[in-house]
């Protein structure tokens, strides 16, 4: 960052995605939300490279598996 500020390349009084300091305040929520959605992604590819272990419904199974991770992880705040 502070190359960018000398190299004029970042105004540091005109931000253009950092302005608001809400967003800012709640991207360490965000970074967990995106964490946890690439962790299902890879555990949704590991199930799908291996048919022997199918499930009836796959897209069911995996709307249950986000849905109970979800309340898991609202019941440890």
């Amino acid at each position: 960052m502070k190359q960018a500020v000398e190299l004029k390349r970042v105004d540091r009084q005109n931000l253009l995605f950092g302005h608001d300091p809400e967003n800012a305040m709640a991207f360490s929520e965000v970074l967990v939300n995106i964490r946890q959605l690439e962790e299902t992604q890879r555990a949704v590819a590991l199930f799908r490279s291996h048919p022997e272990y199918a499930v009836p419904n796959f897209t069911i199974a995996v709307r249950d598996l986000v849905n109970s991770s979800g309340a898991a992880r609202a019941n440890k705040t």
